[in-house]
Formats: structure tokens, C-alpha cells, sequence
């Protein structure tokens, strides 16, 4: 029993870790501190109110283990004075205190009734506890039934709130088993072992709740590290060759989706403090109720694991048409004529598209997939959305992840601000093509109060942001190759901002005030962006030697120059300066002139030589002009013959690491 509640302890106080930091947690647990400054997880923390709620509560439950351990180690059952071995001296002394009849003879009625009254009644109420508490009290086993009746209700809202959660298969037919043995002993201790001794039954009860309490929790913890780990690997690897630039080594791009997003379900699931507990009993109900009540809580069991494997079954068959359905909830109402397919995560990708290869047309299906009103993740990658958003898409108001990577969706509805108001990642990234993002509402983020990584890249034709006022929860944003873009949004109060990254914005010369985040800005990256040479950060003096501020006519400055004095307020602020010179020192990061492209600068065109890797990824292939190569899909796109050393490198280590590999592609790799 020690070791129980020592292990319940522990775990308690792990949840409290786990609820204050569920980001840095993940982290720390997995190595993941490298990978996207940090932001890897993007684990959200719950509301202040029901984070002090949930702590407030797990801290009873340690100082109730605690208190156990205080009375199995100071004071063990053999130390403590049981009814009926007091001490001489105390038997005395309770002799003395006057009983009611006593107290009645010795005072007149009418002096003081009320506290006769009050006394009468405080001598049944301890009378009464003394029957439930001690260990020979006459109702001390009634109490322990009644008390099973709130675990039982805590046990079935928490497994449906598992349910609800898409919580993988095999962990809640593992819950509902663990619901069944629970209701199992306690139909064996009611039926047939109604009189053993308290110590035994304190000891079976503590078990089942250490295994609710700590095991379960601790089996969800380890599924859901366990099938994180061979992505992991991959993407540490790429972290090593992959160019020190923000927008290539987005490392939550290149996970494997199904399994990111059940990881965030199975971990952000123990955030809820699983709180089993509670008083164990003693003695007497009669036979007959007895069978009564031990026959319920042998139905009960067999229906839990009845109800979950037919809600399974069911639920997996109404969404068996849509493969691409990699998370939905699980239920079903008896005598219902057909479940709906309750998707909670569509992620529909092809990472390694052919060039000739026509992007297959999904919006259809996610109309279909939303019209349930239930999806929390839609990520789409090389699949085409025709125009806009469907319709269906303003009913999941629960949406909490909308990733779009080269979908050419052109327009965001103007529902989508009130519709998406629960969105936490918003990532669209477009292709270098017309069929590109070209409109945002201007209130796009005013009810997204939770959002907290925003990504938009590659989408020439858009012609300006929406305002990021208010967003207290943002805590990253990526902005880069909108060619259409002339100057950042309002960003107002950011109180969580702590990585920005612009690159590639050939038209803005300004860059938004940061003195006011200096306290929470952990990375600030510029590159290829005219405002790293417009003036802007050198009191208005015009860098035309660097790329983003070159001129073809020598005797005038170019449009990306600020004008002196007439655009003198646009200069940055000492404040300002002050927050960016602690990342200015890291060229890499920032204002780097070997990153940076000339807008007046002549493409060279070269001579298209044919691709031999036709959408293989990792094939060999070579050029006469370029030399060796592999077939590698850049930035998610078409797979093409790429001429580096260093993506040859990378695959090579991810193989000897143990990654898997194609024999026949890959052999020249080292592929066995």
C-alpha cells in the first residue's frame, strides 16, 4: 500500500506539471526543444479558471495520499487505539461528560434547551460517523456501496469523454476492461466476501484506484510516446542538413499527421485529473438487497465492454468510406437506424507528388466530412480545394488545426472568423502559380482569441493581412513570399509573441515595433526583405549594395528606400533597435545579403533537362551540368531531381539510423 500511494502521489504531481506546462513537458520528455525554437507541440494550455480548478483539486489528492502514507508509516493499524481499548484515564474522562438524560436531571428543561438539542444532535452525528469510519462500524460497508455509485458516474463520463475524443481503439476497450474489473470486484466483495477483514478491503479498493488513477494515465503517456518515436528521429536528422532558414525546417510539417494528432489527443487527455478516491467500509445490508445490488454492478461491467466494442464497430464502419478520416469520435445510440461519421481529423496528403500528376480535387469530401459539425483538424496537402472553403466547413466550430499547403484555395469566407472562433494553428501555404490565396477577410482573427501559430507563405497575389490585434494567445508567426504585400498589419497587444519569422516580402520596407514584446520574443527572423536595407534600421540611410535596395540607375534611390525626411516616422525606434540587436549578431537569421534577391536582378534561364525521378523520392539521378542528384520534393512540392550533396548526406543518415527505406530505389543510398 505504500508503494501505492506513493506511486498515486507522484503521478498527481506529475498532472500539475502537466497542466501548468503541457508544451515545455512534451519537450522534455521527447528531446523536442530543437525542433521549431520549441513550438514543436503547440500543446495548449486550458483556461486559468480551470487550470486553479484542476491543481487546486489535484493538490487535495496529494495531501490525501499524503496523509495515507502519515498513517501506514507514523501510525500503523497496530499503533492506533481501536473502540473498546481506550486508555483507563480517557474512559474516565468520557464518563464524565454529562449525557442528555443527566444533563436533563441536573437542569431544568426550560434553562437551556437549544443546546440540549445541539448536543443530542452532535452525539448522533458522531455516532453515525463512528459507524461509517472506524473499522468495525455497523454501516461502514453500506457507505463503501453507496460510495461506488459516484465512481461508477466519474468512470462512464470519463470514458465517453474519451470516446468524444477519438481516443484510440485499443486504449478505451483497455478503459472499458478496466471499468469491468472494477465492477467485478465489487460485485465479488458484496456477494462473497461481504464480512473480510477492513485492512483487505482497503487494500483491493486502493489497487483498483491506483490502476485508474496511475496505470491507465500511464499507459496512454507511453502509447503515445512509443509511436511518436521513428518520425521523431527523421525530423532531428533533417534538422542537422536542412538550411538554417525558418521556412524549411518546419519540422511539425514533415511528422507523420495521423500519429501528431493522436499524440496531442492521448497527452492533452491526461490534462483532465483523473480523481478516484475515497472512503472503504464495513458491515451489514441484508441478503437480499445484497444480491440486488451485486447483480448491478455485474451488468454494469459486462455492458461497459459490450457498449465500447459495439460503439467501436459502429463507428468505424459509418466512417469506412473516408479512408482519409484519420480520427473520429466513437459512438452509438441504441436503436438508432445508422451512425454518422463523427470525423474529427481529415488529413488528406501526398508529400511526394509526380510533376505531371493533376492535384485530386477534395472539397467534396470535406464538405461531406463537416457536415457533422465535428472536425477539429483539417490538413490538406497537394489536394485541391475548387475556389473557397465549403459551406458545410462554418458548423465545426470546434476546428482547431487548418493546415492548407499547396490546395490553391483563392478565398476565405467571411464566416470564417466567427466559425473558427475555437482555431488554435492556422498554417496556408501556397504553390508559385495564379491559384493562390488572393483575399482574407479584414476580421479574419478577431474571435480567434485562441490562436497560436500563424503561417502564411508563398501567395503573390495577396494584397494585404488582416489585423492581429487582441490575439493574447499568439505565439508565433511566419509570413513569407507575398510578393502583393506593401506593409504588416497592426499587431497591437501580443502579451504571449515569441517567434516571428518574414522573409521573402519584396515590398515591405517597415518592420513592426517589438519593444513591447521584448520581454517574451525569443526569435525575430528577417531575411530577403527590403526593410533590412530601406533605412528602416539605420536611421534612414539607404543600403543600395544590398540585394533588396538594388538600383539599375545609379543617380536615384529605389522605390524599397525610404524618403528622407518625408518618411522619417517610419524609422525604427532606439527602443526597437535595442530588442532586435539581440538577434542581428546571428546573420543566418537576420539580414543576411547572401539570402537576399535583387527585384531588378535577370533570371538566367537554363536548358530543362529531362527528370528521370518522375515522382520517386530518393531516386539517383544525375546531370551533365550539375553532376549527381536524388529526388527530393522541396518544400512539399513536385519530386525533382535535386542537385545536393547535402539532402544525399541526410537521407544517408536517416538509413543508418534505421529509417525505413526502399531496397530497389535506395540502394545506392546504403538501403539493405
Amino acid at each position: 500500500m505504500v508503494l501505492i500511494f506513493s506511486l498515486s502521489s507522484a503521478w498527481s504531481l506529475l498532472l500539475i506539471i502537466l497542466n501548468l506546462e503541457p508544451s515545455k513537458s512534451a519537450n522534455y520528455i521527447l528531446h523536442t526543444e530543437s525542433l521549431d525554437h520549441g513550438h514543436f507541440w503547440q500543446s495548449h494550455k486550458a483556461a486559468s479558471s480551470i487550470q486553479v480548478t484542476t491543481i487546486a483539486l489535484l493538490l487535495v489528492v496529494v495531501g490525501v495520499y499524503w496523509y495515507l502514507l502519515y498513517l501506514l508509516l507514523v501510525q500503523p493499524p497496530s499503533h492506533r487505539i481501536r473502540p473498546g481499548e481506550a486508555k483507563p484515564r480517557k474512559r474516565k474522562i468520557l464518563r464524565r461528560i454529562p449525557t442528555v438524560d443527566k444533563e436533563g436531571k441536573q437542569q431544568r428543561a426550560w434553562q437551556r434547551p437549544v443546546l440540549l438539542i445541539l448536543r443530542w444532535l452532535g452525539r448522533v452525528v458522531a455516532k453515525l460517523y463512528r459507524s461509517i469510519v472506524s473499522a468495525d462500524g455497523k454501516y461502514r460497508k453500506v457507505w463503501h456501496v453507496l460510495m461506488e455509485v459516484p465512481e461508477v458516474v466519474l468512470q462512464i463520463l470519463t470514458l465517453r469523454e474519451y470516446m468524444a475524443q477519438g481516443l484510440d481503439p485499443s486504449l478505451l476497450c483497455c478503459y472499458a476492461s478496466l471499468m469491468a474489473f472494477n465492477a467485478f470486484v465489487a460485485f465479488y466483495g458484496i456477494q462473497f466476501r461481504w464480512n473480510e477483514a477492513t485492512i483487505h478491503h482497503i487494500l483491493k479498493d486502493s489497487i483498483v484506484d491506483a490502476v485508474f488513477a496511475v496505470f491507465f494515465p500511464a499507459l496512454v503517456l507511453f502509447c503515445s510516446l512509443s509511436a511518436f518515436q521513428d518520425d521523431l528521429k527523421t525530423v532531428k536528422i533533417r534538422q542537422r542538413f536542412f538550411p538554417p532558414r525558418m521556412f524549411e525546417r518546419k519540422a511539425r510539417n514533415y511528422v507523420n499527421a495521423k500519429e501528431l494528432d493522436m499524440f496531442s489527443t492521448d497527452f492533452e487527455s491526461l490534462l483532465g485529473a483523473m480523481l478516484l478516491h475515497s472512503l472503504e467500509s464495513k458491515r451489514m445490508l441484508q441478503r437480499g438487497l445484497r444480491a440486488i445490488v451485486g447483480f448491478f454492478f455485474l451488468v454494469y461491467g459486462i455492458g461497459c465492454i459490450v457498449y465500447t466494442v459495439v460503439a467501436v464497430h459502429a463507428s468505424r464502419n459509418a466512417c469506412s468510406s473516408y479512408p482519409e478520416c484519420v480520427q473520429f469520435d466513437y459512438q452509438w445510440v441504441p436503436g438508432a437506424p445508422n451512425v454518422a461519421c463523427g470525423c474529427l481529423a481529415y488529413v488528406d496528403r501526398d508529400l511526394a507528388p509526380a510533376e505531371s500528376e493533376e492535384l485530386i480535387d477534395v472539397t467534396q469530401t470535406l464538405a461531406e466530412l463537416a457536415s457533422a459539425g465535428k472536425l477539429q483538424t483539417v490538413q490538406l496537402v497537394n489536394r485541391k480545394i475548387n475556389g473557397s472553403l465549403p459551406d458545410t466547413l462554418q458548423a465545426c466550430r470546434g476546428l482547431r488545426n487548418l493546415v492548407l499547403i499547396h490546395t490553391g484555395v483563392q478565398v476565405f469566407p467571411t464566416w470564417a472568423s466567427s466559425s473558427f472562433s475555437k482555431l488554435e494553428y492556422l498554417h496556408i501555404e501556397g504553390a508559385s502559380s495564379d491559384a493562390d490565396l488572393m483575399e482574407l477577410p479584414s476580421d479574419l482573427f478577431t474571435s480567434m482569441t485562441g490562436l497560436h501559430t500563424i503561417h502564411l507563405s508563398y501567395h503573390a497575389y495577396l494584397p494585404e493581412l488582416p489585423a492581429m490585434d487582441g490575439l493574447e494567445a499568439l505565439e508565433c508567426v511566419y509570413l513569407g513570399y507575398l510578393n502583393s504585400i506593401t506593409e504588416l498589419p497592426s499587431w497591437g497587444d501580443l502579451p504571449s509573441l515569441q517567434v516571428v519569422a518574414l522573409e521573402g516580402l519584396p515590398q515591405v520596407r517597415v518592420l513592426p515595433g517589438v519593444e513591447q514584446y521584448a520581454d517574451s520574443l525569443e526569435m525575430f527572423f528577417v531575411q530577403d526583405t527590403p526593410a533590412c536595407c530601406s533605412g528602416f534600421l539605420s536611421q534612414g540611410d539607404c543600403n543600395t549594395s544590398f540585394p533588396n535596395c538594388c538600383t539599375d540607375d545609379s543617380s536615384s534611390l529605389p522605390p524599397t528606400c525610404l524618403v528622407m525626411p518625408d518618411e522619417h516616422n517610419f524609422i525604427a525606434t532606439n527602443a526597437t533597435l535595442t530588442v532586435f540587436n539581440d538577434f542581428t549578431a546571428n546573420v543566418s537569421n537576420f539580414c543576411d545579403a547572401a539570402q537576399a534577391t535583387c527585384p531588378n536582378a535577370m533570371t538566367t534561364l537554363k536548358f530543362a533537362e529531362e527528370d528521370v525521378c518522375t515522382g520517386v523520392l530518393y531516386r539517383e539521378c544525375s546531370s551533365e551540368s550539375e553532376g549527381p542528384g536524388i529526388g527530393f520534393n522541396e518544400d512539399m512540392g513536385c519530386v525533382q531531381c535535386v542537385h545536393s550533396q547535402d539532402l544525399i548526406d541526410m537521407r544517408k543518415a536517416e538509413i543508418s539510423a534505421g529509417c525505413t527505406c526502399d531496397k530497389v530505389e535506395e540502394e545506392w543510398l546504403g538501403c539493405t
